[in-house]
């Protein structure tokens, strides 16, 4: 079969399913080696007869890929041929760890060899390849890097949650405690057989680090956690958020310009790190500060789109995580267009006794990405099956559990949510001097709306109200008086300043209302989109959209110093109305929960200045 020109390949009119079964037939005849897979593998004459030779830089990452492949397959068939096949892929990742000799390092690959062959030194890294202390006849490349930490821990997660027996489940969890547990222990880095740092391993809180490796860190310590019960890894999940604000970092994993530095394979390791923390976490802040993030790849995703390196499973592990449907007619396509096989001719230059020789061989490789694709969207409902797709075992995630949208809350009124009762942290001793002392304040319970009152809305309230064509659902720009006029005519009101600033910030005390990292992507400073449609479309802990830089926002309060500020004001009195939330031309500073503006209620022109409203909960 090797030698056919086509090597077997089905056509590309076979319906999905039977295409992705070949694949998978092919995959396991040519590529699979001791429980490993071998993606790229070069037949003879450069090659071998054994699936040992190629890069063997992927080989865990592909292997662990593959397994959360297998995973959902046996999720979807309850097959017990496939689960037979999954816990062999874990086996071989056992396998990976055990040629290393030492307990928790994992290599990127290994082979059975009498002797080095050529390949060691065309792949990667010559001087990573080691001989096996633990396993005599075996070489193994290490250098492990953050993609393939990520890898491990989604793979043998996603085996652990939907395939494993119980014994095998406690087979999974015991390589992951010792596998992250060695990066904790080594202070959060991965390090090699010789006691140094990896290449690309640096989750370290004390050295500088990409925002992507803290959400892949935090991503490993949630999964090690659920799945080994150990409160060594929830205390450093803790730590890093709490002391080193990993969680922040988290939020800005996603690089979104220049586009050169949006590289699709950092989009992977995150698409991945999302679907365990997203799904494990239950802490409402965190879960806000997570679905910006992923909502900052969508972003990316929709827009420099598949020729950039998008794939359909951003598009439908989006969907099953936050419920929101995304995936349109051309992502559609792409699910059913999926394909992940390549065979070329290519020259080879192979080391000899008396120098080298230059051959053509055929090199094959398959994408274990698209096999786990197809699987995950069985396994949703994305795509139909000969099989009926069980339902997945954990059902409605946390995200859309501790996050409901507003208008869904039973207890709020249609366009507003619930803000209950108690104290809260208001005011900053670092802020302009109006903004002082920091104060504990208390609100009874109140309603706020979701978004601010927009253009539509007010025109219908007042018909000679005008504004820009097309501008319908942006901030109504108006008067206090008429925002005040309004808010009665609704039979709601103003908030107060003190309502205003507990439904931005919550009881945390955070400097902006989705939390205490700035990005420009999250404001419309140029009121150029419409509600809620910032690029991380952050909320406020309460479910407010829009609460920093689209608009001013007036309040009932009249501009008063707070109690103990002795800092005198010409413009303190029943004279000004105090205005929250920024503008479209702020400093970043000015977003912040607890600065203040001031205006004359009757003030019009260039002030950007809007409304939302609240109701007393009866």
């Amino acid at each position: 079969a090797i030698a056919e020109e086509d090597g077997g390949f089905p056509s590309r009119e076979a319906p999905l399913g039977d295409r992705i079964e070949r694949f998978d037939e092919i995959l396991r005849e040519r590529h699979w080696n001791e429980g490993v897979i071998q993606t790229q593998v070069i037949f003879p004459p450069a090659g071998e007869k054994r699936p040992i030779t190629g890069n063997h830089e992927d080989v865990c990452g592909r292997t662990a890929v593959l397994l959360a492949g297998y995973s959902h397959r046996y999720a979807v068939t309850q097959d017990p041929r496939h689960r037979k096949l999954a816990d062999e892929l874990m086996e071989g990742i056992l396998t990976l760890e055990r040629v290393t000799g030492v307990p928790g390092l994992v290599a990127r690959g290994f082979y059975k060899t009498d002797e080095p062959l050529w390949h060691e030194q065309a792949y990667f890294f010559s001087n990573e390849w080691h001989d096996s202390s633990s396993m005599p006849g075996y070489r193994w490349v290490g250098d492990l890097s953050s993609d393939k930490f990520v890898d491990l821990f989604y793979g043998v997660g996603t085996y652990w949650e939907i395939c494993a027996d119980e014994k095998h489940r406690q087979i999974a969890a015991d390589f992951l405690d010792r596998f992250i547990g060695r990066c904790v222990d080594n202070n959060f880095k991965l390090v090699d057989l010789d006691g140094k740092m990896t290449l690309w391993g640096n989750f370290c809180p004390d050295l500088p680090h990409e925002n992507l490796n803290a959400l892949e860190m935090l991503a490993g310590l949630k999964t090690a956690h659920r799945m080994t019960g150990k409160e060594r890894y929830r205390a450093a999940y803790n730590k890093l958020i709490k002391t080193h604000h990993y969680d922040d970092q988290a939020i800005m994993a996603k690089v979104l310009w220049p586009d050169e530095w949006a590289v699709p394979w950092d989009d992977n390791l995150a698409a991945k790190s999302y679907w365990m923390l997203l799904r494990y976490e239950t802490d409402p802040t965190l879960l806000t500060k997570y679905r910006m993030a992923l909502n900052r790849h969508l972003f990316s995703w929709k827009r420099l789109g598949f020729e950039y390196g998008a794939v359909p499973y951003y598009f439908m592990l989006y969907e099953v995580l936050t419920g929101d449907v995304v995936i349109d007619e051309k992502v559609r396509g792409e699910i059913d267009g999926m394909w992940p096989g390549r065979r070329e001719m290519k020259t080879f230059t192979v080391p000899t006794p008396d120098g080298s020789k230059t051959m053509e061989s055929l090199e094959e490789e398959i994408n274990v990405d698209v096999i786990r694709n197809y699987w995950f969207a069985r396994h949703y409902g994305f795509v139909d099956g000969p099989e009926a797709a069980l339902e997945p075992q954990f059902g409605t995630y946390a995200w859309k559990e501790a996050n409901p949208e507003p208008s869904n809350d039973p207890a709020a009124p249609e366009g507003m949510v619930y803000v209950p009762a108690g104290p809260f942290i208001m005011g900053s001793d670092f802020g302009d001097p109006d903004e002082s002392p920091q104060h504990v304040a208390t609100t009874s319970a109140f309603f706020i709306d979701a978004y601010e009152v927009s253009h539509a809305d007010f025109k219908k309230f007042d018909p000679n109200y005008s504004y820009p064509e097309g501008k319908e659902n942006f901030p109504a720009v108006v008067t206090w008086e008429q925002a005040n006029a309004y808010a009665a005519a609704m039979g709601k009101r103003l908030p107060t300043e003190a309502e205003w600033e507990k439904a931005a910030r919550g009881i945390d005390g955070r400097l902006y209302p989705w939390g205490d990292t700035y990005d420009p992507t999250f404001i419309a400073y140029d009121r150029s989109i419409g509600r809620g449609e910032t690029i991380a479309n952050p909320t406020s802990p309460y479910g407010c959209y829009d609460m920093a830089g689209s608009a001013y926002e007036w309040t009932s309060s009249w501009y008063q110093p707070y109690e103990g500020n002795p800092i005198p004001n010409d413009e303190y009195g029943e004279k000004n109305k105090v205005m929250r939330g920024g503008s479209n031309f702020n400093d970043l500073a000015m977003m912040r929960t607890t600065h203040r503006y001031y205006l004359p209620p009757d003030t019009t022109g260039n002030y950007n200045s809007g409304f939302r409203c609240v109701k007393d909960v009866e």
